[in-house]
């Protein structure tokens, strides 16, 4: 089950049997303006992003930014000692105001290829519960031993990625000094 947002810069995103510990991260960010967060997180996504204009999915001027992306070889599944792994698709939204952004992951989803008995299907992972992934006796599944980790370590990373890109950005704006 969710629980209350953290607001910290320390803060992250678990998965377990419950599923996501939290909804949503808010980040603070010192001396910045909802227009400089905005602009800069635009700016985040065209740098980290191959096709940014494919990714950004909806905007809304200075106040949200949803955007769609990718992650290869995402989710690992272990049978019989072979690892087989799926690409997965992500929506995220960002909402910005004055001093603080809100990180909400919004779906996560692979696509298990078929065989010629079991058609191909898509995987949409449940942020509210993670028991699937657990045996009844509340430890994982060894099929499933990294999954809960992938999912923290994406949804963690691409935070602290557009964190570290708008505080990097909010220094060197401070700074007056542009020689190359």
């Amino acid at each position: 089950m969710r629980q209350n947002p953290i607001t910290s810069d320390e803060s992250k995103f678990t998965y377990d049997i419950n599923g996501m510990n939290v909804e949503y991260l808010v980040m603070t960010i010192d001396s910045t303006s909802q227009q400089q967060n905005f602009k800069k997180s635009i700016n985040w996504i065209k740098e980290t992003y191959n096709n940014p204009e494919e990714v950004i999915k909806t905007t809304i001027d200075d106040k949200k930014i949803r955007f769609e992306g990718s992650e290869q070889n995402l989710i690992c599944l272990k049978s019989l000692g072979i690892n087989t792994c799926y690409d997965a698709r992500y929506t995220i939204e960002v909402e910005l105001k004055e001093n603080k952004y809100k990180f909400t992951p919004l779906s996560l989803s692979y696509r298990v290829l078929g065989s010629q008995f079991v058609p191909s299907r898509t995987v949409q992972v449940d942020f509210k519960d993670g028991s699937m992934y657990y045996k009844k006796n509340k430890t994982i599944r060894t099929l499933y031993q990294s999954i809960p980790s992938s999912i923290e370590n994406l949804f963690n990373s691409l935070n602290n990625s557009l964190n570290d890109y708008i505080k990097k950005e909010s220094i060197e704006s401070t700074d007056t000094d542009t020689e190359w």
